[in-house]
């Protein structure tokens, strides 16, 4: 009992954190000129690098026996490339609709999950699975159409860019699953993250910034950094239970 009440408030937490970075990101592009290479090559290396010298210099845990252990080494950039083409994913869905649909086009994630387990695992899905994906499924309805089935009102390259975000994100907290059994949570996260914001880095373009507004600065760039480590550990923390 204890365990299913820990994982539904890291679920809630994770929510929240999604939402809130999704919303800070679209301040920082509109606002301040951030381009979308910009916020996902800061974003993931900054909170990679945060978690690994939390682990490090405060959990006194040493990244090197883990990293050296088999298996890991490949684990752990396949896991970083999956959590960059979500991001990378995510804000262009954002870039080409709003901070709102992109979150809510998030949502879908269970329904790949849940695709997954049917035709990978074999698993039949439980009837509380099913109501999830169904209400999934409702939500991206109502929120591309408006109530309006006679025309969609959205983008359709931002609805498609989300999409793969979910699909991506589905991904990424599937695959984990067996480097999970071998090291914490948050190595895994810090270390993905890491791997990811190097690979982005190589291959952007940077954007021309514009002077951060003072709301911006004292808002939107936090929460855009410090919701990123907190969601992906909140989603690994679920998976690993």
């Amino acid at each position: 009992m204890q365990k299913k009440t820990e994982g539904i408030c890291f679920a809630i937490s994770a929510g929240i954190c999604w939402g809130s970075m999704g919303v800070a990101a679209q301040v920082l592009m509109e606002d301040s000129g951030f381009t979308v290479g910009d916020l996902v090559a800061g974003r993931l290396l900054g909170a990679g690098v945060l978690l690994l010298m939390f682990e490090h210099f405060f959990m006194r845990r040493s990244l090197l026996k883990y990293f050296s252990q088999p298996g890991v080494a490949k684990d752990i950039p396949l896991y970083g490339v999956l959590v960059l083409l979500t991001q990378l994913t995510f804000f262009l869905a954002i870039q080409c609709s709003n901070a709102g649909t992109a979150a809510i086009l998030a949502a879908t994630i269970p329904v790949f999950t849940t695709i997954w387990d049917i035709f990978v695992k074999h698993r039949a899905p439980q009837i509380r699975e099913m109501a999830c994906t169904a209400l999934a499924i409702i939500a991206v309805v109502l929120i591309t159409t408006k109530g309006d089935f006679d025309s969609v009102s959205l983008s359709l390259t931002g609805v498609l860019w989300g999409l793969a975000s979910s699909v991506a994100g589905a991904a990424s907290n599937i695959q984990p699953n067996a480097v999970l059994k071998k090291i914490p949570v948050t190595v895994v996260v810090g270390g993905g993250m890491t791997v990811g914001g190097i690979v982005m880095s190589i291959f952007f373009r940077r954007g021309r910034l514009k002077p951060i507004g003072r709301r911006s600065r004292r808002f939107s760039t936090p929460i855009s950094l410090w919701s990123e480590p907190w969601f992906f550990s909140c989603s690994m923390f679920q998976v690993s239970r």
